[in-house]
């Protein structure tokens, strides 16, 4: 599971996905991170390796952060203690002279960003971790261009299922749309 940064916020969609057994790949906003001492001491020794060109962004460098344990900054109700989530942590970076780009906190020369995993490293590099996270623009380019043409970013039902099935309706159209047009062409 690819998810953007608001998903790791709360970290309830990290503990659902981690008891469903399903594997997760998310940035997150935990910044305050870098400065632990164990963390600092860790990145001078850390050697960044870099992470293939996704041709829509900066050149990024990726570096691995280790096991962390992360605690949830909220009870929910009912909750008698902050859950926890053990996760591994991989630290992008690239030159923060690149205005406006990706998201993360600047601190000297270089613009850093922060992922969770649940996959290990002997599976996907930090580097490939990253690379993997910014394959899903691709992906959600495709679904915005989809809703543009296709409307698909309104209310068409008040029900979950109901509206799944008008998304799938449209895209199958879509699809269908893509083929003729390819055939014809």
């Amino acid at each position: 599971l690819r998810c953007d940064g608001q998903a790791a916020t709360g970290m309830r969609s990290l503990l659902a996905s981690q008891s469903a057994g399903l594997q997760y790949l998310t940035r997150l906003s935990r910044y305050e991170i870098l400065e632990w001492p164990e963390v600092e001491r860790h990145l001078e020794q850390e050697r960044f390796e870099p992470v293939s060109d996704s041709l829509s962004g900066p050149r990024r460098e990726a570096a691995e952060l280790g096991s962390l344990r992360l605690v949830a900054r909220h009870k929910e109700p009912g909750e008698t203690a902050l859950p926890t989530l053990r996760s591994r942590i991989v630290l992008s970076r690239f030159p923060a002279s690149e205005p406006g780009r990706g998201a993360g906190i600047v601190r000297g020369p270089w613009q850093y960003e922060l992922f969770g995993t649940s996959v290990g490293p002997e599976r996907f590099s930090a580097a490939e971790s990253v690379a993997a996270y910014y394959g899903r623009c691709a992906q959600e380019n495709r679904f915005l261009q989809e809703d543009r043409q296709m409307g698909l970013d309104r209310i068409f039902s008040y029900h979950l299922a109901g509206q799944h099935l008008a998304c799938a309706i449209g895209l199958f159209c879509w699809n269908v749309r893509l083929a003729l047009g390819a055939s014809l062409h």
